[in-house]
C-alpha cells in the first residue's frame, strides 16, 4: 500500500548517520596519526623497517586515549562532539566511568582482532550514544528497545 511505501525510509536513519559520521571522523583522526607515524619512520632510515609497527602502535595508543581518557573527560570523542552526540551508560543514563570505557575498548579490540567485528550498540551494556539535546541535567535511565519482544511476555 501507499502508506507502507511512504513510511519506508531510504538510506540510514538520522541516528545511524550521526553515529556513522562520528565514526568516520574518529577513524580519520586515528588513521591520520598512524599515517604520520609511518611518514616519520620513512624519513629516518633506521626506523623504516618499523613503519608498520609504528602505525599499529600509534593507532592503538591514540584510539585508547581518545576513546577512554578523552571520552571520560568530555563524554564524547572528537567525531561525536562534531555531530552533537554524547556517551552514556545504558543502565542508568550517567556518564561512563574510565574503567567502563576501558572495558568496552578492550572488548572492541579483542572482537576486531579475533573476528574483524566489534560489538554494536545493542550489545548488553555497550555504551549508548545520545544527542546532546536529549540529555537532561539529571541523569535518568534510557529505555532499551527489545527486538522481538512482542506481546509483552517476559
Amino acid at each position: 500500500t501507499s502508506s507502507d511505501s511512504s513510511s519506508h525510509q531510504l538510506g540510514p536513519s538520522p541516528r545511524r548517520l550521526r553515529r556513522l559520521t562520528a565514526f568516520v571522523i574518529d577513524w580519520g583522526l586515528h588513521a591520520g596519526i598512524a599515517a604520520a607515524a609511518v611518514a616519520l619512520c620513512d624519513r629516518i632510515p633506521e626506523l623504516k623497517p618499523f613503519a608498520l609497527l609504528a602505525a599499529l602502535a600509534s593507532w592503538a595508543v591514540v584510539s585508547f586515549i581518545h576513546r577512554t581518557v578523552v571520552q571520560r573527560a568530555f563524554r564524547c570523542t572528537a567525531g561525536k562532539a562534531i555531530v552533537g552526540l554524547r556517551v552514556i551508560r545504558p543502565e542508568d543514563g550517567t556518564a561512563p566511568t574510565f574503567g567502563y570505557l576501558v572495558k568496552w575498548w578492550l572488548i572492541g579490540l579483542v572482537g576486531f582482532v579475533v573476528s574483524q567485528e566489534v560489538p554494536d550498540e545493542d550489545a548488553n551494556g555497550f555504551p549508548s550514544v545520545v544527542r546532546v539535546c536529549d540529555l537532561s541535567h539529571e541523569p535518568r535511565p534510557v529505555p532499551r528497545l527489545r527486538v522481538g519482544a512482542v506481546g509483552g511476555g517476559r
